[in-house]
């Protein structure tokens, strides 16, 4: 039952914002796409994103060859 109740909750909060974000209308989400794209091509969060991705890279290799010493 508290699934349930659950579930109707999350859809009620899911359809109320799905209406107020309607009637913000196509100019503010144009408004917020504009700057999302301009702290996304910052040169400054290029970088870090490139770090990060070559951190994740190699984080990811080792995890992998840790995972096969454990597996032999």
């Amino acid at each position: 039952m508290r699934k349930l109740i659950a579930w109707l909750g999350l859809g009620t909060l899911a359809l109320a914002a799905y209406t107020y974000g309607a009637r913000a209308g196509r100019g503010r989400y144009l408004e917020i796409k504009a700057a999302v794209d301009a702290v996304r091509h910052d040169p400054k969060v290029r970088k870090a994103r490139t770090r990060a991705l070559k951190r994740a890279h190699k984080a990811l290799a080792s995890a992998t060859r840790q995972a096969k010493k454990i597996g032999r």
